[in-house]
């Protein structure tokens, strides 16, 4: 009797999903690049995200430049998602104060689970703060992972 309970468990454990998870799998500057497009993202401290068509890491660094043009970020691996989820990347910063007046010390969007790379960049001098930068992806309330930054002034 025991046998058989024992490999009732091990079945029933064998088809049981596993639980939602994210690898950063590189990390630093970015290979200068084009935004192929402009969104507005009301819950950024810009208001806007620029859209990639990817990541590619120049510099594995997690000492960042503040300087304008730069971009900084990961590439990650994120697995076990549901179909049709998306992941949460909250950004915590410094304050930043946007060129409309909004203060901000964090920045919140959503990711499809698809995804593969996560960048911030510098493109107006109010957005130059340097301090500490942690990107942190959350799928359901629950951190994945996370990824600190040094912004530094030039």
């Amino acid at each position: 009797m025991r046998l058989l309970l024992l490999t009732a468990g091990l079945a029933l454990a064998s088809t049981a999903s596993a639980a939602p998870s994210c690898k950063i799998t590189n990390y630093g500057i970015l290979a200068t690049a084009k935004a192929k497009s402009i969104q507005p993202a009301p819950g950024t401290a810009s208001g806007q995200h620029r859209i990639f068509d990817k990541v590619e890491i120049k510099t594995r660094t997690d000492r960042i430049p503040a300087s304008l043009g730069v971009r900084f970020g990961v590439q990650h691996e994120f697995r076990d998602i549901p179909k049709g989820g998306q992941v949460t990347l909250h950004v915590d910063h410094p304050e930043i104060t946007s060129p409309g007046g909004v203060k901000a010390t964090a920045s919140e969007s959503r990711k499809s689970a698809n995804s593969n790379g996560t960048s911030w960049g510098f493109y107006d001098p109010s957005e130059l703060i340097p301090g500490k930068y942690v990107f942190e992806f959350r799928y359901a309330g629950k951190k994945l992972c996370s990824k600190a930054f040094t912004v530094v002034k030039q």
